[in-house]
């Protein structure tokens, strides 16, 4: 069973209005819930626990053909992200190429790799790029999390959302969700 910590952990989105030409929040949305206790001795259960969410609503339009026969594809950095917030310890997020060209993500703790996706990699008999994987900040603007991560902590963990929004004036403001 996975434990819970005892202390809250929050993860915000922020969205962003140009205000004079310069990007300012105007809305910030956070859930706010008990981490998962890391130990690596329960590495699978966290897998396990979050590939049962993992569905091909998830999953972007250009791999939703291949995820039809493999269940697990096109999840990798969601997946990855949801288990680094899900952790009351940080963990490294690490990225490499693989054979077919396509990027895939997971977590490590030293030289211990914690992959939700790794059996996506079965079905085709070949293994993840971990031998050329790197340390990789979160892409997307401003690093922020990605909604598809943000609807996965919603379903795993009771979660508690507060939505805070910020007044801007100016003549020259344009909002930007992205």
């Amino acid at each position: 069973m996975i434990q819970k910590s005892n202390r809250s952990k929050i993860v915000e989105r922020h969205r962003y209005k140009k205000v004079d030409g310069v990007y300012t929040i105007f809305e910030t949305t956070e859930l706010k819930f008990q981490p998962w206790v890391y130990k690596k001795e329960d590495s699978q259960l966290y897998i396990d626990k979050i590939q049962d969410y993992l569905t091909p609503d998830l999953v972007e339009s250009r791999y939703q053909k291949r995820n039809e026969t493999n269940k697990l594809f096109g999840h990798c950095y969601h997946a990855t992200q949801l288990l680094s917030f899900l952790l009351d310890k940080e963990l490294d997020a690490y990225s490499g190429q693989d054979e077919n060209g396509e990027l895939h993500w997971w977590l490590q703790d030293g030289e211990h790799i914690i992959d939700v996706t790794k059996e996506q990699y079965d079905i085709f008999g070949i293994s993840p790029p971990y031998d050329n994987g790197k340390k990789t900040p979160w892409y997307g603007w401003k690093q922020r999390p990605h909604k598809k991560t943000l609807k996965l902590l919603q379903s795993i963990t009771d979660v508690a959302v507060i939505t805070k929004r910020i007044e801007t004036c100016s003549k020259n403001t344009t909002a930007l969700d992205i």
